[in-house]
């Protein structure tokens, strides 16, 4: 076997590896998943069927997409600091220029679009963060029928897009990086005893970039753990399926406080609109619940009239939190 042959296995057992981090994270979600909102928003998911998935910088809190990044950064040159053989430390090194150069290039961020929900219901919290300020909604979806329909997006062969558990776990973070680093640093030791030191700087140069794509890839996957209460589950694009058309020709923006935020649209019900994922609503705790729920009810009779759409007043609930 060649090298650039070994080169294109490592990388393909890179992927593989990237998606098993994925395919975990899918694994026992909660039969109800909610997603807290605004008036605005709450109407806009009953109207259109949709959810929107916002661009992953302009997020609430823009730090946390690039948490997992600073983890894998720091825990390389702390490890460049203590290694004692020649070519770990030219592979930590090489990782450390790659980072640098490449990385915002190779950011699998730049497409990273993501919904937001919580395994908690009614969580006052949550009202707080994204609902303004508790006089919003938190809308339960049937988590089963959520993934039928991001299952048939048409944007790759399959679906692009996977609901996953969020890690909050510092520790767990970094052992799953520090695993990504151990097993392409020995691969480089390997393919460089073999292949002799002409052949050193190519494999180097290629395993870091492989190593910082695996890294960032599932870096993807973690948060703070300040924000474990939250229990967030997302649905975001994957790179491993195999698309179909482009983002570009679906983003579109929306604009909030002068800037412009881009955004897909990601269904949540069948497009024939006769049924809906939405099993439950809770009336955020600062809104008056018997107004805010016979506006429910009326908007869900405007709904069903011209999108055969039902739903039972009874699943219109109030909130078991306070709010001043």
């Amino acid at each position: 076997m060649t090298l650039d042959d070994e080169i294109e296995e490592a990388n393909k057992q890179s992927w593989q590896n990237a998606s098993e981090q994925y395919r975990m994270r899918e694994e026992d979600p909660p039969t109800t998943l909610y997603h807290y909102t605004d008036a605005a928003g709450l109407e806009g998911i009953l109207r259109s069927g949709t959810i929107w998935a916002t661009h992953a910088g302009y997020l609430n809190d823009p730090h946390e997409v690039v948490h997992g990044q600073e983890i894998f950064r720091s825990m390389i040159t702390r490890t460049l600091i203590h290694s004692k053989d020649v070519i770990g430390r030219e592979f930590y090194d090489k990782c450390i220029e790659n980072f640098d150069e490449k990385g915002p290039f190779m950011n699998p961020l730049v497409g990273y679009f993501c919904a937001s929900f919580s395994s908690k219901g009614d969580d006052l919290s949550q009202y707080r963060a994204y609902s303004a300020q508790g006089s919003g909604y938190c809308i339960g979806f049937d988590t089963k029928a959520l993934v039928a329909e991001i299952g048939k997006i048409s944007y790759a062969n399959g679906s692009l897009f996977r609901l996953v558990r969020m890690e909050y776990d510092t520790a767990e973070q970094r052992r799953t990086l520090e695993r990504i680093v151990r097993d392409a640093v020995s691969l480089a030791r390997t393919l460089a005893r073999e292949h002799g030191d002409q052949a050193r700087e190519t494999v180097l140069h290629k395993l870091s970039l492989q190593c910082i794509q695996e890294a960032l890839m599932v870096g993807c996957l973690y948060k703070q753990p300040g924000f474990q209460d939250e229990d967030e589950w997302r649905i975001v694009p994957t790179p491993f399926g195999d698309p179909a058309k482009p983002f570009d020709t679906n983003v579109r923006a929306r604009h909030r406080n002068g800037l412009f935020i881009p955004y897909l649209e990601l269904p949540v019900d069948p497009s024939d609109r006769r049924t809906t994922s939405v099993r439950e609503i809770y009336v955020g705790p600062k809104l008056p619940f018997d107004k805010a729920r016979n506006g429910i009810v009326k908007l869900f009779h405007t709904l069903k009239v011209s999108n055969n759409l039902d739903f039972e007043e009874a699943k219109i609930k109030r909130s078991s939190t306070f709010l001043q």
